[in-house]
């Protein structure tokens, strides 16, 4: 809800919200098991990241400020150990 207050996202319901980013990098998170069979086809890392941006843009995002963000955490420290949890 804060985001929506401040007109960060669209209004919509949290609940679903969350349901759907979870169970979308849950079933990215299944391809893992393949991603050793087809390299460079299937990168579970760079899915999630797509996912996440898709879903956000979706729930009106703006690109430029969503495409500024996942620059900024991709520098992080603790980014590398997300996208081994991811």
């Amino acid at each position: 809800t804060e985001a929506v207050d401040a007109k960060l996202l669209s209004l919509g319901s949290a609940t679903e919200r969350a349901i759907l980013l979870f169970s979308s990098t849950q079933g990215i998170l299944q391809l893992r098991k393949q991603e050793r069979l087809a390299i460079g086809t299937i990168e579970t890392d760079r899915l999630c990241l797509a996912g996440l941006r898709t879903l956000l843009i979706g729930w009106g995002a703006e690109t430029i400020t969503l495409d500024a963000a996942m620059q900024k955490v991709s520098t992080m420290p603790i980014a590398a150990e997300l996208g081994a949890v991811l």
